[in-house]
């Protein structure tokens, strides 16, 4: 019969130690806790409720996307050079993308139809942003188009910027020296 040692701890003969990887048993117990925590909870939190992955978190499920129509307008700006070559912006291109608003405001209200000073002032903003994308190069026309695309939100990309359904010339600015403008609705 052999005799056991009483100082060798019971979890050395129960649970050997693996090469390579101290500590592992005392990791896996942590891991199983933490799993069977993440199941608890899960189970506790009620299933009407938005859940990540253990908690409400009410900034996300309060906003639901939103599904676009079957068509989509937006408002481009296309300049004519003297050199013959025509570029299209959006209003992201002509202004940092912060202030890209501000594009779109000055569109709206270069079209408005109550105050032509203010409209004027706002053809004149739109103008010369247009001319600082072009410093030191001739722009002929700048005009701003109405352009509206089919969207299909199952496609990718879910519209098609090459095949427009229609295209609207709402607005025509043509620069004159030192950037001021004559505008023609």
């Amino acid at each position: 019969m052999t005799e056991e040692n009483p100082m060798e701890s019971t979890a050395s003969r129960v649970r050997p130690e693996i090469p390579g990887a101290p500590g592992a048993w005392r990791m896996l117990r942590t891991m199983q806790i933490l799993l069977v925590a993440m199941i608890v909870a899960l189970a506790a939190a009620g299933r009407d409720e938005d859940i990540w992955p253990v908690v409400t978190w009410p900034v996300y499920s309060l906003m639901r996307p939103e599904v676009p129509g079957p068509t989509v307008t937006y408002p481009v700006i296309r300049v004519a050079l003297a050199d013959g070559d025509t570029r299209t912006f959006r209003s992201e291109d002509l202004i940092e993308h912060s202030r890209s608003p501000v594009v779109d405001l000055a569109v709206e209200q270069s079209l408005a139809p109550d105050d032509t000073e203010t409209r004027r002032a706002w053809r004149d903003y739109l103008a010369t942003l247009v001319l600082r994308v072009f410093a030191g190069r001739d722009v002929v026309e700048a005009s701003v188009w109405q352009i509206t695309w089919a969207v299909d939100p199952w496609e990718v990309p879910p519209l098609e910027r090459d095949a427009p359904l229609r295209e609207e010339r709402i607005l025509a600015l043509v620069p004159r020296l030192l950037g001021a403008t004559e505008a023609t609705p």
